[in-house]
């Protein structure tokens, strides 16, 4: 959300317009990250139980597992009937679900592939949603991006997402241990 506050500053939006672009990113804000979430849950089940980690899809049955992955894709897609989008839009976010997936999922699994899965992860949960934040809210206002501001941006977010993650691995690696999980 920070991003969305500082393109409403960059692009100089209305406080109106403010609130209808800010309601529309935080719920695909929501989807994205509960999407990635369901995803993640899905493919670590059986690590995750051999842990006892925490697993939010441990125990649901199919039904209600595509239940809540419908729901979280219906809150990740619904705002771009409002959004302003275009090829460069749909190519982030299509992006942004590929790496959700090949993160995750066999046979790619990059989370236990050492450097690539923390760049994939960095990637994801930092640098595409400030990338498609500030390229939408450009959209919405007709104003091209700032560049040289965006690249710092990216570089920082990228980088703060590696330590996010390489924290995150640290607090796991017991139970990482336990499961077998490299």
């Amino acid at each position: 959300m920070g991003v969305v506050y500082l393109s409403i500053a960059w692009y100089n939006i209305t406080f109106s317009k403010f609130v209808f672009l800010g309601t529309l990113s935080i719920t695909t804000i929501t989807g994205f990250a509960t999407t990635g979430y369901l995803l993640n849950d899905l493919f670590d089940r059986e690590e995750d139980e051999k842990a006892g980690k925490r697993n939010f899809l441990l125990g649901k049955n199919s039904v209600l597992i595509l239940l809540f992955f419908v729901t979280s894709l219906l809150f990740t897609f619904l705002p771009w009937l409002y959004l302003p989008y275009n090829k460069i839009t749909g190519w982030l976010i299509t992006t942004e679900l590929v790496l959700f997936f090949i993160y995750s999922a066999r046979p790619f699994r990059l989370k236990e592939r050492g450097v690539v899965g923390l760049i994939v992860d960095a990637l994801y949960a930092h640098t595409l949603p400030v990338l498609l934040a500030v390229y939408t809210f450009s959209l919405a206002e007709g104003k091209s991006v700032p560049v040289l501001q965006l690249n710092f941006l990216a570089v920082w977010q990228t980088l703060s997402g590696i330590r996010n993650i390489l924290l995150h691995q640290h607090d796991d690696m017991a139970a990482d241990k336990k499961s077998g999980v490299k």
